[in-house]
């Protein structure tokens, strides 16, 4: 029979080992923290925030999303792009229910915001045409540009919404963003793309990564940066672009670490 005393030690020593885990990944965590934190600020000169569509607590793909982004100070605003039933584009992830704010709606919106860009998250290239259209009707080529783009979806962009310039979305290894030849496989995918740019998690930006990019000519844009600790660590790596659902708060940080 296990004496119930050895029970009780093997139990105390787990509770022990745990609580010493635990303390060791919060020191860790500081350490990092304070790390990027202190990091010099290393920001291109068209450094640009984007408010994540649903940003500042607002419903996603809403025209008052759009708003609160501007408000922030956000230089960028993003929205989903779908087609409903009757091939209309609206501001959707999903499936389109009904009842969706429509892509004419928020160009009109955008047309009243000369000075803002916006992000088009392209969930659906089926009827980029009406997308084109759109654009002409509102004169804002300059405003906006795609993310969202797969490589498959690069034939459609091209003939349907020739206009837009875009981003490709790549899947990136972090483990591998210290390997020179596997950040030029990435660079030529992209160029050979036609993209102006990467969209990319923010879990696998590395600074290795954006110096890369940046010596070839390539925008890096990182997303949905929104913990205080996410923002530090994204921004010592020297991106051009952020998106965060805290917009307000990631130009709160970039202001401080300029003093």
């Amino acid at each position: 029979m296990e004496n119930p005393k050895n029970k009780k030690s093997v139990a105390v020593i787990v509770i022990c080992l745990v609580a010493a885990s635990a303390v060791t990944v919060s020191l860790l965590f500081t350490v990092r923290y304070y790390k990027y934190k202190n990091a010099p600020l290393s920001l291109s000169v068209a450094f640009t925030v984007t408010g994540h569509t649903g940003c500042m607590g607002e419903k996603d793909n809403s025209l008052e999303a759009m708003r609160a982004a501007i408000g922030a100070g956000a230089d960028i605003v993003e929205f989903d792009l779908n087609f409903n039933k009757d091939k209309v584009p609206v501001l959707c992830h999903d499936e389109p229910q009904g009842g969706e704010v429509t892509l004419e709606e928020a160009f009109i919106l955008l047309s009243e915001n000369p000075n803002i860009l916006a992000n088009i998250d392209a969930k659906s290239t089926e009827n980029l045409a009406a997308v084109e259209k759109l654009v002409k009707k509102y004169m804002l080529e300059k405003q906006l540009f795609f993310t969202g783009i797969e490589e498959k979806d690069i034939p459609a962009v091209r003939k349907d919404c020739p206009s837009l310039p875009y981003y490709l979305n790549v899947n990136v290894q972090k483990s591998r963003t210290g390997d020179e030849s596997y950040l030029q496989e990435l660079a030529s995918k992209v160029i050979s793309s036609g993209a102006v740019g990467i969209n990319m998690n923010k879990r696998a930006v590395t600074k290795e990564l954006c110096d890369f990019f940046r010596s070839k000519g390539i925008l890096v844009s990182i997303y949905t940066v929104d913990s205080v600790y996410d923002m530090y660590r994204v921004l010592s790596c020297g991106p051009d672009n952020i998106t965060s659902r805290k917009p307000d708060k990631l130009i709160s940080v970039i202001n401080e670490k300029k003093k």
